[in-house]
């Protein structure tokens, strides 16, 4: 096993990170990573399995639709380590890392779902205490939406408990209407329906 070994010389202590799998040992290079704080936060120069194809991901600046099938397995096959930091890296690189968005969501349609998530009381499948409820009125939306937008959201998020839209146009019709009025408040507005 390979492992990580990052130094924080601001609280005095090493700590040591398991690579679960060790692949592809082609590419060791050395890694310096950084952690901005309030305090001194720095790392020991890192060895860690890195493939071109990670590396390179943020390099050009431009969104890629020219990827090969290797570049693309060499991405899979990479370490979750590796994937974590590039991500964050091309985000940091993209967006005020100190910036979160609140986003609000809400159940416009709660209970009685047809599917048999083991994991969601949602579901008719499973006794749970959750009541099967019908699509939540427009008013009740909006009203919900405002208070979302008052408290700090800048985000607005729909679920109902539902496996597809089949047979529920006017359902449908009638989201796509919270989705516009939510849109006039200047929020975004994402949802989970299920299959569309």
């Amino acid at each position: 096993h390979e492992f990580l070994r990052f130094s924080s010389f601001y609280h005095n202590r090493t700590m040591a990170f398991r690579l679960r799998t060790a692949r592809a040992f082609g590419n060791l290079t050395a890694l310096r990573v950084v952690f901005p704080t309030r305090g001194l936060v720095s790392a020991a120069p890192v060895e860690t399995i890195r493939s071109a194809a990670v590396a390179g991901l943020h390099a050009t600046g431009n969104v890629r639709h020219d990827w090969t099938r290797e570049e693309i397995k060499s991405i899979y096959d990479s370490p979750l380590m590796d994937l974590l930091f590039y991500g964050a890296k091309v985000h940091r690189e993209n967006h005020d890392p100190r910036a979160v968005q609140q986003c609000t969501l809400l159940s416009i349609k709660t209970g009685g779902c047809t599917e048999d998530c083991s994991y969601c009381p949602q579901s008719s499948k499973y006794k749970t205490p959750v009541k099967a409820q019908k699509l939540m009125d427009t008013d009740e939306v909006l009203v919900a939406a405002k208070k979302a937008k008052e408290a700090g959201s800048t985000r607005f998020c729909m679920g109902a408990a539902w496996r597809d839209l089949n047979g529920r146009k006017s359902n449908f019709n009638k989201i796509l209407g919270y989705v516009k009025e939510i849109r006039s408040m200047d929020m975004e507005v994402c949802c989970t329906l299920g299959m569309l």
